[in-house]
């Protein structure tokens, strides 16, 4: 609904404590999953932070591939 979108617009991002929270759990692969990857890196750096070997990778990418991809 529209306040779900309101609250995602105003409300503070918490990617990178649930991303080393992860990590620190032991989770060590991660798929970004939209039209082009631009988490990935942020993830992997997170993962290096925290000393800690991850490997993000992105599902797609803008303008390659289609239904075969």
């Amino acid at each position: 609904d529209a306040g779900y979108w309101v609250r995602n617009l105003r409300e503070r991002v918490l990617f990178e404590p649930v991303v080393r929270s992860l990590v620190d759990k032991g989770t060590g692969l991660f798929v970004e999953s939209s039209p082009h990857p631009v988490l990935a890196m942020a993830v992997s750096e997170t993962g290096e932070s925290a000393d800690r070997s991850v490997v993000a990778v992105g599902s797609l990418r803008r303008d390659e591939g289609g239904a075969e991809r």
